[in-house]
């Protein structure tokens, strides 16, 4: 549903920017305009009608009084001040959701505005919490992004300190992504191939290596130019396993980026209330290609970020990709079995019979669940790392096990029985 809302939206974006370029307009500040509003009329088709929920532009404001730059658009919770004879609104800053930069062409220099205008935003957020902590936060999407990425569960927060730094740094980095606004530059057009947008960050990111405000915490979640996107790998929801030391921070692609926008938004209101029974159970899954990886690093008391670069070639990139259908993962006997054993006891002591004797196979087919983040070693047991695991033995005798708490494998499920009925009529 969500990937049929988006097409949707992407068609009503094409015409009405056609409308746009159509009035012939010169005047820069009425063409900024003309797209700021437009961008704010295609998220309101989204927003659930009974949510607390509002889009304005104008300025965050802190309790001290002061104020971000301009903000095109804003997604807010509560209530905000008018700013006399403008339809613009001076908003809680704690209240501010998603911000949004909005170009019509997002080359290397709107990039650049973009990143300061959204960076202020997240400095002025965090100041606000600094000064005011506010009550508790459920950190438990965090904790479940956590176990995804480094493969095992995280420790309680007074034992932070034992893990590896730049683990550590990975915890921190998620909790304070869950609780940030969303932060996103959006060009209507720009860059104009995927290759090309890659390129432009990976300049901008080379231009201001060791500046202040270029770690990964203070990037921009998503990029937008045209058709083309880079999308902030942040747990929340989209994440990728650490592997060799260095964690996959960023992606780009050529799917339909309001895709991306839906799918953060939904994500942090999923945080806030209760969502469709469709939420989430497209089968569709959205093309990536690796674009950065980062670590975290600490070389006496000073702290830092490595980047890591991936290239991909231009025709590479350009190469049609078909997008693949979600599907659960398919084991074999003794990884169904031990699948099954933890969803029926939460844990398996490393002592237990069933790990014990193992053959060099069972072994490979044991790390196989942990690559998969299925399972990690918690002490001295083997625990899930899944929300809501489930087991299923399918009518042609495959073994299926994933995490259902998006609710993809009940929705798979349900086609298979579909698929099945279909045959025998």
């Amino acid at each position: 549903m969500i990937r049929t809302i988006a097409d949707m939206l992407r068609a009503l974006a094409e015409r009405e920017s056609a409308l746009i370029e159509g009035a012939r307009i010169r005047h820069a500040p009425t063409i900024g305009s003309m797209y700021e509003r437009l961008t704010t009329q295609l998220l309101e088709y989204v927003l659930p009608e009974d949510a607390d929920l509002s889009l304005v532009a104008g300025f965050a404001e802190d309790t001290t009084g002061k104020l971000s730059g301009q903000i095109d658009c804003m997604l807010v919770s509560g209530s905000g001040t008018p700013v006399p004879h403008t339809d613009l609104f001076k908003w809680p800053v704690k209240d501010v959701i998603a911000v949004f930069e909005v170009k019509k062409n997002l080359f290397s220099a709107g990039l650049a505005e973009s990143h300061s205008q959204l960076l202020a935003v997240l400095h002025l957020h965090w100041d606000e919490v600094l000064r005011n902590p506010g009550g508790k936060i459920d950190i438990e999407p965090s904790l479940h992004a956590f176990k995804q990425i480094v493969g095992f569960p995280a420790p309680p927060r007074e034992d932070l300190e034992r893990l590896p730094f730049d683990i550590e740094m990975i915890y921190r980095f998620l909790t304070v992504e869950q609780v940030s606004p969303i932060r996103i530059a959006f060009g209507y057009s720009g860059y104009n191939s995927e290759f090309a947008l890659r390129s432009g960050f990976v300049r901008f990111l080379k231009a201001n290596m060791g500046a202040p405000g270029f770690s990964p915490s203070m990037l921009p979640t998503l990029i937008v130019a045209g058709n083309h996107s880079l999308l902030k790998l942040n747990g929340h929801p989209y994440s990728s396993p650490r592997k060799d030391d260095w964690w996959p921070i960023f992606a780009s692609s050529n799917d339909n980026p309001l895709t991306l926008v839906l799918e953060l938004i939904w994500d942090r209101m999923s945080h806030r209330m209760p969502m469709p029974d469709w939420y989430d159970t497209d089968l569709g899954m959205e093309v990536l290609s690796p674009l950065l990886d980062c670590r975290a690093i600490k070389r006496g008391k000073k702290m830092g970020w490595d980047y890591n670069i991936t290239s991909i070639s231009k025709a590479a990139l350009a190469e049609p990709v078909a997008r693949a259908e979600w599907q659960p993962h398919f084991v074999n006997l003794f990884q169904f079995t031990i699948m099954n054993a933890l969803c029926q006891r939460d844990e398996i002591p490393l002592t237990d019979p069933l790990l014990q004797d193992l053959s060099v196979e069972e072994s490979k087919d044991l790390n196989r669940l942990f690559e998969l983040r299925l399972i990690g070693q918690e002490a001295n047991k083997l625990v899930l790392l899944t929300r809501l695991c489930r087991c299923l033995i399918t009518p042609d005798g495959r073994f299926a096990v994933a995490d259902d708490s998006s609710g993809r494998f009940s929705a798979w499920t349900q086609g298979l029985l579909r698929e099945r009925r279909q045959r025998k009529t």
